[in-house]
């Protein structure tokens, strides 16, 4: 069987096990979320299991983008038996120096992974860099060219989530090095500004064009990549510095980036790694964010959800990094928590990590579905 063929073998395998009826019943239950709505009949919840299934066959000849979107199929079909609220999404996962390198930045090897290479050595280079574009040759011109592969080999027939965005705030500091733009943030506050808003620019431009792109099928959230949500309800950016920064950078740096990107595109949630707890009241002062992401291991999400109310909706999962005085959640103990936090309080939605936790389908969908029941 050629790649073609196996492809469109396996989105068949995804329209049997995710008829159109179940699809638009979870895309339903998902636009009432997103619309912070309560929840009816459960707390929105997804088992982040996406096991390969046993027939899985993945081709040594396969070239990259081949072998992660075969991957990513037979995960869509591994997940099948859980009755929660997944709708067939493919993930595009993070390029740190997607957006810094429209300021000519590039990626080099550190440790185990990639980082971004800055290029602001004074604070005055701020007013000379160059806008280079998310043209053919980019990252950022690259990944679309992926993405609008997808959708050609998907015929459609899943949804394709936005790539990691890293917030204006998150790209300035990548351009600059993010320890001397810390410091930068109180020796030179206007060189700061204007590195934002050039970020904001070239922020807002990548999203268009994701959207030009991947049109009805882009699903907006990064930050669970296997929650779906409408391409109509706004967009989500990553501000892992939200975790390290006072609440006054927040109101004076972060904010107005979040603002810019939530009134480009009808709202905006934000995610940071660390933990929340002390900028929510900050957040609260951007007219168009409408959500939040974080792990229940480093922001206290009781304290979380009292703090935002009904102003917010909440994603939320555990996590492996934890706070001094919260620790990593086993399945039930996540599920449990999102139960009782949320209810028919806000609008609140898990992502149930297994983390070492043995998970069977088959055993224990039906336990997450009277927990989460409402």
């Amino acid at each position: 069987m050629d790649f073609t063929s196996r492809v469109s073998f396996l989105l068949d395998q995804i329209d049997t096990l995710y008829p159109p009826e179940l699809v638009q019943k979870r895309k339903a239950h998902l636009t009432n979320y997103w619309s912070k709505k309560p929840a009816k009949g459960h707390v929105p919840y997804i088992v982040t299991q996406f096991p390969q299934p046993e027939d899985a066959t993945i081709p040594d000849d396969l070239n990259e983008w081949e072998r992660d979107l075969l991957t990513q199929l037979y995960s869509i079909i591994g997940h099948a038996g859980w009755r929660d609220d997944y709708v067939p999404i493919l993930s595009n996962g993070i390029i740190q120096a997607l957006v810094p390198a429209y300021f000519g930045c590039t990626e080099e090897h550190a440790s185990m992974s990639l980082r971004t290479k800055e290029v602001i050595k004074d604070p005055k280079d701020v007013y000379d860099l160059p806008e280079l574009g998310f043209g053919p040759e980019t990252l950022g011109g690259k990944k679309l060219e992926q993405m609008a592969w997808q959708l050609e080999m998907t015929q459609g027939r899943v949804a394709i989530a936005e790539t990691d965005m890293q917030g204006p705030f998150s790209v300035a500091s990548q351009v600059w090095n993010v320890q001397d733009f810390l410091f930068a943030i109180y020796e030179c506050p206007d060189e700061v500004t204007h590195m934002v808003q050039r970020a904001i620019k070239a922020e807002n431009e990548y999203l268009h064009l994701m959207d030009k792109t991947i049109g009805d099928n882009l699903s907006s959230c990064h930050c669970g990549p296997c929650v779906w949500m409408p391409r109509s309800h706004g967009v989500c950016i990553s501000e892992d510095l939200l975790a390290v920064v006072s609440p006054d950078t927040v109101s004076q740096y972060i904010n107005p980036g979040l603002e810019a990107v939530g009134k480009e595109f009808g709202g905006v949630l934000v995610h940071t790694c660390g933990s929340m707890n002390h900028s929510i009241p900050r957040l609260m002062e951007v007219p168009h964010l409408f959500g939040v992401n974080c792990n229940s291991s480093e922001t206290h999400i009781p304290d979380m959800v009292d703090a935002g109310g009904t102003r917010l909706l909440y994603l939320t999962h555990s996590g492996q990094v934890t706070r001094s005085d919260l620790r990593q959640l086993d399945p039930w103990e996540q599920a449990a928590q999102a139960c009782e936090v949320y209810a028919d309080r806000v609008a609140g939605m898990a992502m149930i990590i297994p983390f070492d936790t043995p998970l069977d389908a088959a055993q224990d969908a039906g336990r997450f579905e009277e927990i989460m029941a409402l």
